[in-house]
């Protein structure tokens, strides 16, 4: 693939929430979620663009700006390059409710789609999943064979070019938490986010 096949899809990497914003950490404040996907997102982003990749962020720095403000941002792309040559990435850390500061038994990986998703989001979606069964990474789905969950995110429902939210692990669990924190962790996750998102622009150039 040439640099301006490439740099011809815009991949755009949105951050989970600011640290401003409450709760959004482990029971042990060991991991913050604002911390954790910045230093994923900035790894990958570099790896991304050392390759060749044009590759941007919706959220510059810590701070929250707010739901619709990331979406607009990832529409101000789409509406610049086309939004069938963007594809948008979320990478978060879940939580099991009640959001109660306590340690719970949910774990696993999850990959997120709006309602009304676009086949390409699924595609990116089924692309995460099999890079996590890959890696032995435990997977959640809603169904055996669906390698997705349709959620309302507004990130995912306002934004107009292929779309996911990737909920990496469980945050209050402690075997996930340990595992996120971890260089191992850090990097499968990294490799895993690289692995599907070039495969998934590879896919695309050539249908």
């Amino acid at each position: 693939m040439t640099i301006s096949e490439k740099t011809s899809i815009c991949i755009l990497l949105d951050p989970a929430h600011g640290k401003s914003v409450k709760g959004k950490c482990s029971p042990d404040l060991s991991l913050y979620e604002w911390k954790w996907s910045r230093e994923i997102i900035n790894k990958l982003m570099k790896k991304l663009r050392e390759d060749g990749y044009r590759v941007v962020l919706t959220v510059e720095g810590d701070e929250e700006i707010g739901l619709q403000n990331r979406a607009q941002a990832a529409n101000n792309y789409a509406n610049y390059f086309g939004a069938k040559n963007c594809v948008f990435v979320s990478i978060h850390c879940n939580a099991a409710p009640p959001a109660d500061m306590k340690w719970h038994k949910a774990q696993g990986f999850e990959v997120h789609v709006a309602p009304n998703a676009s086949d390409n989001s699924k595609k990116l979606s089924s692309l995460l999943y099999k890079q996590a069964e890959e890696n032995e990474i435990k997977v959640r789905r809603p169904l055996p064979k669906q390698d997705y969950w349709e959620s309302k995110f507004t990130v995912l429902t306002k934004t107009k070019s292929p779309a996911v939210l990737i909920e990496s692990m469980f945050m209050d669990n402690k075997s996930d938490c340990a595992y996120m924190l971890s260089k191992e962790g850090k990097e499968t996750f990294v490799k895993m986010y690289y692995n599907a998102i070039t495969q998934y622009v590879q896919d695309l150039l050539v249908k």
